[in-house]
């Protein structure tokens, strides 16, 4: 097994083993519940919202790859903060070629995202947009009131996934261990918001939960979770 950076060319594969890995979750059936019905919605919905995720230019994406170059997981992790440290990590993810590989993908995708959801799902699944985004509106205003003090600064973990048919092999902990080794270096939080099969794993490596993001309407339950190295 090898961690690495994912790439552009990588998008679809990560896009097909988001789907693949959260089929059979609970908390996905609730904030998508027409998903099973309509998989091929779904598929384009996820695709465009991991392009736009790998397009904004602020997260590392890694993915971890067998030695046959399979990859079998992969996470996001993004360096949130204001301090000259935060600035440094951020710009490394912004190389000149990478600034313009973005953008010609992004032009691409500025035609296709829109179309996808205006034309291509069908209108029950449109209909759910106003209820998510609400969801992301109250976890908006509790991370404004959580991540202030000792945890303005902090590395959050957006996206971790595994294929199914290679968990309980460490895999996830390589991509957790990653972002774990830079929190300790440069002293400060991890944050993430966790779904109810990776509990055990974050409470394992010591994180805490610290919050309930809550949305009755879609009777949504996400817990915020929190590690923060010794002395912090």
């Amino acid at each position: 097994m090898q961690i690495r950076d994912a790439t552009i060319s990588d998008i679809p594969h990560l896009a097909a083993l988001f789907v693949t890995a959260f089929r059979e979750d609970p908390d996905y059936d609730t904030a998508y519940p027409w998903r099973i019905a309509a998989p091929d919605d779904y598929a384009r919905l996820v695709t465009a919202e991991v392009t736009q995720l790998f397009l904004k230019g602020q997260g590392r994406f890694l993915v971890v790859e067998t030695e046959q170059r399979q990859v079998v997981a992969w996470a996001c992790w993004t360096r949130k903060g204001s301090s000259a440290a935060a600035e440094r990590i951020r710009a490394e993810n912004d190389s000149v070629l990478k600034v313009v590989e973005r953008t010609l993908y992004g032009l691409q995708e500025a035609v296709y995202y829109p179309f996808i959801q205006m034309f291509s799902l069908q209108p029950s699944v449109r209909d759910e947009g106003p209820l998510l985004k609400r969801f992301f509106e109250v976890y908006g205003r509790l991370a404004a009131k959580l991540y202030v003090g000792d945890l303005a600064e902090h590395w959050l973990l957006q996206k971790l996934c595994v294929d199914p048919g290679w968990r309980r092999q460490g895999i996830a902990t390589i991509l957790l261990n990653w972002g774990l080794d830079r929190a300790r270096e440069e002293g400060v939080a991890i944050t993430l918001n966790a779904t109810r099969a990776g509990l055990a794993m974050y409470f394992k490596a010591g994180f805490v939960q610290v919050a309930t993001c809550e949305v009755s309407m879609l009777d949504i339950q996400v817990p915020v979770m929190v590690w923060r190295p010794e002395g912090v």
